[in-house]
């Protein structure tokens, strides 16, 4: 069969540099914050962290070493924050 992306071409699409903090920053996370009840979010598929010496999935690895909060747990903060604004 036929590919939806035959003759399609990847590119870079062109970005914004924003400094966090300034006047510009702040409007454009207005707007994602208004928009945050359209989303979701997903867990893709980590796999065995064995090349990186951890006998577990991926996302168990702590995410920083100070208080060994593993990747899945951030990613599951972030989320619940999230909601909790949306709810609020």
């Amino acid at each position: 069969g036929e590919s939806a992306l035959d003759g399609w071409v990847p590119s870079v699409p062109a970005g914004k540099t924003l400094e966090v903090g300034t006047e510009e920053y702040c409007q454009f996370e207005y707007i994602g914050l208004s928009q945050v009840q359209h989303c979701c979010f997903v867990v893709p598929a980590g796999g065995l962290g064995e090349r990186l010496g951890f006998s577990g999935v991926k996302f168990a690895l702590p995410a920083e070493m100070t208080s060994e909060t593993m990747i899945i747990e951030v990613y599951a903060q972030y989320i619940l924050a999230f909601q909790n604004f949306v709810n609020q």
